[in-house]
């Protein structure tokens, strides 16, 4: 039970670097969160929700073999279509979420200048 109280902190922080990854201005990330307030759980009676959460999750295992970083299974996992059943048709997560993210009036994008040195300790870390 002690992995699942810091369940709440591992969900924000995993968050937050999808979104950096995605390169949404950091900005919009903080009053995103922020409004988040507490996180807590749920239980889903939905069925077909938990069948389309499972497919999602599988696919991503598909993905996890071929990616290296927490960074590129996150792009990847953003990237896929899901719910091809709604009235939307294809939902791609990123493209939803940048749209959501634009009620806080502010550039969605804020594209990050790369620092070379972290880069490069995160590919050496990402080889071993």
């Amino acid at each position: 039970m002690p992995k699942l109280k810091k369940l709440p902190e591992l969900f924000i922080q995993i968050l937050r670097g999808t979104l950096l990854v995605l390169d949404v201005n950091p900005e919009v990330i903080e009053r995103y969160i922020s409004d988040l307030g507490e996180i807590t759980y749920a239980k889903n009676s939905d069925r077909k929700q938990t069948a389309r959460l499972n497919a999602r999750v599988e696919e991503v295992w598909w993905g996890l073999r071929d990616l290296t970083s927490d960074a590129d299974l996150s792009k990847y996992a953003n990237g896929r279509p899901y719910d091809i059943t709604s009235a939307e048709g294809l939902i791609f997560p990123k493209e939803k979420m940048f749209r959501l993210l634009e009620r806080y009036g502010l550039p969605v994008r804020k594209c990050r200048v790369l620092n070379f040195e972290e880069y490069a300790r995160r590919v050496r870390r990402n080889r071993l």
